[in-house]
């Protein structure tokens, strides 16, 4: 039986990626305004990475109960499977941007369509179950541990290498505008705004899974410098937990890039601040005043503020009509 208090840590991360990834889903699922084009990838990561951290605590759990490490090898295949699935997504963002602003900057043509993109995710998601859950235990294990990290390397790599494409394009259509067109400018300093979000998505990636990539290609390169009779060796069990609570933050720090960069998200959470602020004025003064005043308030309240909330709203609208054929909508 395990030992809780030795993954005390890993399990802490990993309950807060399922929640705050949860959260995304479910916030891009259910609002109409958020369910967009360019939220379509977004979400799959979001979904892969929280399926992953809850496979994750449930594979732990049995652990501890003392369940045979065989009857927990399938859910560790699928957990993994999973990490291909939100490291495709992530180099599909990539892709997405680059196809955009490469050939078809202006949404003519349109190739890039919300079908596509779900098709997209539904090949994501089939092609690591079935590859490996088609072969053996065994083998999927191994290919998993060698070809996890060079997966990681080569998609974050193909995914820089757009994201640098598209800054400098998006960089030289920022100079050739000139500082007349201001909403040019504006546009496009909203879409670098978004390529640098999902580059900090890349580059946490890079940083939180070199180590974990790390002690997969020693266990398997050279097993004597891991492990002693079955067990790890003192420095590699240290050095394999750090790794392990590295990969387990990076599921934290995805949906934190979200909602702190990305415009979708900042401009709900301003709106559930703002709620929540108004509720907190009216609740304080309908306890001040008598209800016949509160009542009278709430009758007016709505009448004085609804022209500003609607003139807000059809600005938004028409800030997003404009940048429609721009390459990232944010």
């Amino acid at each position: 039986m395990a030992d809780l208090n030795e993954d005390m840590a890993e399990i802490i991360f990993q309950g807060l990626a399922f929640t705050l990834n949860a959260l995304t889903v479910g916030i891009i699922i259910t609002i109409k305004k958020m369910r967009k084009r360019q939220n379509i990838f977004t979400c799959n990561i979001a979904l892969a990475d929280g399926l992953s951290a809850l496979l994750v605590i449930v594979a732990k759990g049995l652990l501890y109960q003392g369940v045979l490490y065989r009857g927990v090898l399938w859910i560790l295949l699928s957990y993994r499977s999973l990490y291909f699935i939100g490291i495709f997504s992530t180099l599909a963002v990539a892709l997405h941007r680059f196809i955009i602003i490469r050939f078809d900057p202006f949404n003519k043509r349109n190739i890039v369509t919300a079908p596509r993109c779900i098709i997209g995710c539904f090949l994501i998601w089939a092609v690591p179950f079935v590859t490996f859950f088609s072969i053996d235990l065994s083998t999927s294990l191994a290919i998993i541990r060698l070809g996890l990290p060079a997966m990681i390397f080569a998609t974050n790599g193909i995914s820089t290498a757009c994201y640098l494409l598209v800054y400098w394009a998006i960089t030289r259509a920022a100079h050739a505008a000139g500082l007349s067109d201001r909403a040019l400018v504006q546009r496009l300093q909203q879409n670098r705004r978004v390529l640098v979000t999902f580059a900090l998505v890349v580059l946490t990636n890079i940083v939180c899974w070199t180590p974990y990539c790390i002690c997969n290609f020693i266990s398997t390169a050279r097993p004597d410098l891991a492990f002693d009779n079955r067990q790890f060796t003192p420095w590699y069990g240290v050095t394999f937990k750090i790794a392990r609570g590295m990969q387990s933050l990076n599921g934290v720090l995805n949906p934190i890039i979200y909602w702190s960069r990305l415009t979708d998200f900042r401009q709900l959470l301003k709106e559930v601040c703002t709620c929540r602020k108004t509720g907190v004025k009216e609740t304080a003064s309908s306890i001040a005043n008598n209800s016949s005043v509160a009542e009278t308030s709430l009758r007016t309240e709505p009448s004085e503020s609804s022209p500003n909330e609607q003139h807000e709203v059809r600005g938004l609208d028409a800030v997003q009509a404009n940048q429609v054929s721009y390459v990232v909508n944010t």
